[in-house]
């Protein structure tokens, strides 16, 4: 950086020259193919897509035939777009172009580049079992690598896959040893083959994990070091994995407001070479705009931020916006608006296997049948969240379901059973003790035993219902 950033206004130059009518188009691409690092470093990233796409555009018959060339340009037009726009069929027929030529050549360097674009278009598009197929064949190809990293990036991205489908243990396992075992190049070449840094991107998955099972301390402690790590690479793509990914959605469900606040100043900072990610800013707010009592113009911020948002990307983390969308149109009055909502971010969820929020998303649709006095149905929905959660090995959201349950079940005058079911539940836990959700269970226990103690006729042999809750 120190030899080479300082020469970036004569590349543009030398570029713009070689790719003019008076110019000479084959220096012109291969300029433009050995800039790509640069551009990349320098998170130059639109540059980098525009001029590439210019550069592919101007190929010489003798090159625009499948070589090394050629290889070259495709794949730094699907990282570049993928890292702007969100991966999508530009990127997805970008990428397939490339392995293609990778594999005709025998480039084992490329053939994992373009698996890891395809792994990403799946992973964050809708197809979670195809994402885990290609992060499997990444995985055999980089047996193949002089580069000893390789595989354990291919272990990374599996484990990342586990994560979005509720495999939690499995993930948890896959990235605690990826963290014990990786080794960074000491050119930081990670960072241009796979777009993020690879430490960021497992402590990303590790702290929703930790979350979900019940350790939001440890989950936030992981956040720090991630954000921390990433704003020391001073990465952007790294900086928006360990904010808008992970960080900010793991502050929100621990209830950790100031590092939520903190995290999004730390994306914010990067928005100005990075446009794209201040769309996310702008959900993470309305979404923050709901939860502080400002359901109306909350949701107005979150539901225009969605619509911005790629339609083929991150669809794993969509899930969460979506039930804080729904949950902001029920709060203003919107009840058709929210459960069209929810109904659709469960059908996402199940299409695309991203199933990681499914016991939320049911929870929440499950607060609406409560709402609409619906009772019979809210409890089975309730039951079936915590069914998923209880599968995932989702504590969490067992918890957050338990509530939900437990204050349905004391309306309808249950109190031994709830406050039996919620009690055993929170003492599963072992840490956050301060967190939301954990003091918010605290409280309705208190207000369930103080309710028991005061109806003292009532009958505690509700047997069905203890042991499908206990």
């Amino acid at each position: 950086m120190a030899e080479y950033s300082s020469c970036i206004d004569n590349v543009h130059v030398a570029i713009d020259w070689a790719l003019s009518p008076d110019g000479d188009g084959d220096v012109g691409v291969a300029l433009t193919a050995n800039a790509v690092p640069l551009w990349t470093r320098l998170t130059l990233l639109e540059e980098c897509r525009t001029r590439v796409e210019r550069a592919l555009s101007v190929l010489s018959p003798d090159v625009a035939r499948g070589g090394k060339r050629e290889m070259q340009l495709f794949a730094a037009f699907a990282a570049a777009s993928t890292l702007t726009k969100g991966p999508g069929p530009e990127s997805e027929l970008a990428w397939s172009a490339t392995l293609q030529i990778a594999e005709r050549i025998g480039d084992i360097d490329y053939q994992l580049r373009a698996l890891w674009g395809i792994w990403i278009g799946h992973h964050t598009g809708e197809s979670q079992a195809r994402a885990l197929e290609a992060a499997r064949k990444f995985r055999d190809v980089a047996a193949l690598s002089s580069d000893v990293a390789d595989p354990v990036v291919g272990d990374r991205i599996i484990g990342t896959v586990l994560w979005a489908q509720g495999e939690l243990q499995a993930a948890r396992s896959t990235m605690e040893q990826v963290l014990r075992s990786y080794m960074a190049p000491s050119d930081r070449s990670h960072l241009i083959r796979f777009q993020f840094d690879q430490r960021v991107t497992a402590y990303s998955a590790l702290s929703l994990t930790l979350w979900l099972q019940g350790f939001p301390e440890q989950a936030m402690k992981i956040v720090e070091t991630s954000a921390q790590l990433a704003q020391n690479l001073a990465h952007d793509p790294s900086i928006f994995h360990a904010t808008a990914l992970s960080g900010c959605r793991v502050a929100l469900l621990a209830g950790d407001r100031p590092s939520a606040d903190r995290l999004l100043a730390l994306l914010q900072g990067a928005v100005a070479r990075q446009v794209s990610y201040g769309v996310w800013i702008r959900a993470y707010r309305g979404e923050i705009m709901i939860r502080d009592g400002d359901p109306e113009a909350g949701s107005r911020l979150l539901e225009v931020a969605l619509t911005e948002l790629p339609k083929a990307a991150f669809h794993a983390h969509y899930a969460s916006l979506r039930a804080a969308l729904a949950q902001g149109l029920a709060a203003a009055g919107r009840a058709d608006d929210a459960a069209t909502v929810i109904e659709h971010a469960l059908a996402l969820a199940e299409r695309s296997g991203d199933v990681w929020y499914f016991p939320e998303l049911l929870r929440v649709k499950g607060e609406f049948l409560a709402a609409r006095r619906a009772p019979d149905a809210a409890e089975e929905t309730f039951l079936l969240s915590l069914d998923w959660a209880r599968r995932q090995g989702a504590l969490a959201w067992e918890l957050r379901t338990g509530i939900s349950l437990a204050r349905l079940l004391a309306e309808q005058g249950r109190i031994a059973v709830a406050h039996a079911f919620l009690s055993e539940l929170r003492a599963r836990f072992t840490e956050g003790f301060e967190t939301a959700d954990l003091v918010e269970a605290a409280q309705l226990l208190t207000r369930l035993e103080d309710s028991r103690r005061a109806d003292t006729d009532e009958i505690e042999t509700d047997k069905s219902t203890r042991g499908k809750l206990l």
